[in-house]
């Protein structure tokens, strides 16, 4: 773990993809469709053909990702098609030592 006042390394992340490894690749996919302010409202379908993955395993990985605050949905498209937007928090430290830091 990182502890206040350390820079995170490149590895630093990879164990919030333990219990979920998928996750990362859902991760990868939802920077690849962000905009500069980090949202971004792919469907999962669409993320799930750009992946080779099934949608469920699209949602566990969104669900994941959520968890250990990597992403939050900031809210739903509108024009009446239901899709989540999505907002890249990245906050990496947060994410690791579970605090502000």
């Amino acid at each position: 773990a990182v502890l206040a006042g350390e820079k995170a390394g490149p590895t630093a992340i990879l164990p919030l993809f333990a219990d979920f490894p998928q996750s990362a690749a859902v991760l990868l996919a939802l920077s690849g469709y962000s905009n500069r302010n980090g949202e971004c409202w792919p469907s999962i379908k669409k993320m799930a053909r750009a992946l080779g993955m099934s949608d469920s395993t699209v949602k566990r990985g969104v669900r994941h990702l959520r968890k250990v605050g990597l992403v939050r949905i900031i809210g739903r498209t509108r024009h009446g098609m239901g899709i989540n937007i999505y907002l890249l928090t990245l906050d990496v430290a947060k994410a690791i030592t579970g605090r502000e830091v």
